[in-house]
C-alpha cells in the first residue's frame, strides 16, 4: 500500500461506507482485515462504531486502540 497507514478517523469513515453499504460489522472487519490487516482495528471496535452509527450518531470519536495496536505491530 505504499507506506501509507491509516489512522482512526480514516478507519471511522471507511466504517461508515460499509455500514451505508449495508454490510454487517463482521462483514466490515473481515474487508478491513483483508485490506488493511487485523492490526489496524478490531472487530468489537466494529461491533461498537456499528451500534453508534444505528443510532444515528455519525460522530468521530477517537478511541486510542489504534495507537495500541500500532505499538503492539512495531515492538
Amino acid at each position: 500500500m505504499n507506506g501509507f497507514v491509516p489512522n482512526d478517523q480514516h478507519m471511522h469513515e471507511v466504517l461508515i461506507l460499509l455500514f451505508n453499504m449495508k454490510k454487517s460489522a463482521t462483514e466490515a472487519y473481515q474487508e478491513i482485515r483483508a485490506t488493511y490487516g487485523a492490526q489496524y482495528i478490531t472487530e468489537t471496535t466494529c461491533r461498537e462504531r456499528y451500534e453508534q452509527f444505528a443510532k444515528g450518531d455519525f460522530a468521530f470519536k477517537e478511541t486510542g486502540r489504534l495507537k495500541a495496536n500500532k505499538r503492539l505491530k512495531t515492538m
